[in-house]
């Protein structure tokens, strides 16, 4: 089971979508997970991972905004931390993800 992590707001599910959906034992709420997080739940504003790389107009930019939030993003450093929230690596990580690499070089 993934954890909903709190603050300001819930952030549940597999893709940690702003007040989305919780998994209640069910393949639709798995569905509505990556729903919440692909398209966002649009509460506050929340456009989600898609919404992101639009406004963005990059992938990568868009990952950061999505991890970051929107004033979280450097378009010149990806691995800054402007608000102090996010992770730094986060799109080096999903990089080396997609490029089939599991843990980070040193």
């Amino acid at each position: 089971m993934v954890p909903t992590t709190q603050g300001a707001v819930s952030n549940p599910g597999l893709m940690q979508s702003h007040n989305g959906a919780s998994y209640d034992g069910t393949d639709g709420s798995i569905l509505q997970m990556i729903r919440d997080g692909v398209e966002g739940t649009g509460q506050d504003g929340d456009r989600g991972l898609r919404g992101s790389i639009e406004q963005f107009r990059g992938v990568f930019a868009g990952l950061k905004a999505y991890n970051s939030g929107a004033q979280g993003v450097d378009l010149k450093n990806l691995s800054s931390l402007p608000r102090g929230t996010g992770t730094a690596a986060y799109c080096s990580q999903i990089a080396n993800r997609l490029t089939g690499r599991l843990v980070e070089r040193a």
